[in-house]
């Protein structure tokens, strides 16, 4: 995961995760969040159908020579609740390979 954004919206908000994957699958994202009065702190979604979806046909070369593809991959959320409440998300892809580092994001 090279960048992840998470933006509120009215009731909602989403988490944007882009960044580069060898193997064009991702099968599980956890997703951790810190807030006030959260009723959920955590959620691990299947995330198979969609990032095969969101995997990009760009091909990239990094410094270790291995061929790569970009991704984009949009998780959006509804809050019952207050949205502000939400303050910093967490991510953490899991594919066939193993688990990718965990990146975090300030919502706005």
């Amino acid at each position: 995961i090279a960048t992840l954004t998470c933006t509120r919206k009215t009731g909602a908000f989403d988490v944007v995760a882009t960044g580069y994957t060898n193997t064009r699958q991702a099968s599980l994202a956890l997703f951790t969040f810190t807030g006030n009065n959260l009723g959920t702190s955590s959620l691990t979604v299947d995330a198979t159908a969609p990032f095969t979806t969101w995997a990009g046909t760009k091909t990239c070369t990094p410094a270790a020579g291995i061929s790569c593809v970009a991704f984009e991959y949009t998780q959006p959320f509804t809050v019952q609740g207050n949205v502000t409440d939400i303050t910093t998300v967490k991510l953490q892809l899991t594919n066939q390979i193993g688990q990718s580092v965990e990146r975090s994001a300030s919502c706005q």
